[in-house]
């Protein structure tokens, strides 16, 4: 479940980046592999930040290994900060949200250990696959569909 305030007793296990990487007015989505968890599911590129990480070296670091892209040259932004609580994997998560918007979408090069595909969607298009748990609330949270 996916909160927008930090719930009472909420304690994270760790904190999660991600970028909502829109080109062209699509949504880039990667494909986990199928030896990784939350096999063959669909979700943006995304990573846990290490200790000694800020975030945003944490999403320059996460998006270069599996994308190729340099976030630098992105601009990216913090969309939203939302707290995550999975019930069925007994553990909680801060979950930052970054977008950054471009005109094209850009060559992608995939890091084959963590994901076999990738794609670009319209955001509402999104939500017919089979996303990442939570996934489609940060989309619909992030393009305000309803």
């Amino acid at each position: 479940m996916v909160h927008l305030k930090k719930p009472k007793n909420f304690k994270a296990r760790f904190e999660i980046v991600s970028l909502h990487l829109e080109g062209d007015g699509k949504l880039l989505l990667l494909k986990r592999q199928k030896n990784k968890p939350q096999a063959g599911m669909w979700g943006v590129p995304a990573g846990k930040v290490n200790k000694e990480e800020t975030k945003e070296n944490a999403l320059e670091r996460e998006i270069l290994e599996e994308t190729g892209i340099d976030v630098a040259m992105l601009n990216p932004n913090l969309a939203h900060t939302v707290y995550v609580e999975h019930d069925s994997y007994e553990y909680s998560f801060v979950y930052h949200i970054y977008h950054a918007k471009l005109r094209e979408c850009p060559s992608i090069i995939l890091c084959d250990m963590e994901h076999s595909a990738y794609g670009w969607f319209m955001p509402r298009e999104t939500l017919g696959l089979n996303l990442i748990p939570d996934e489609d609330t940060c989309i619909k949270l992030l393009f305000g569909i309803i």
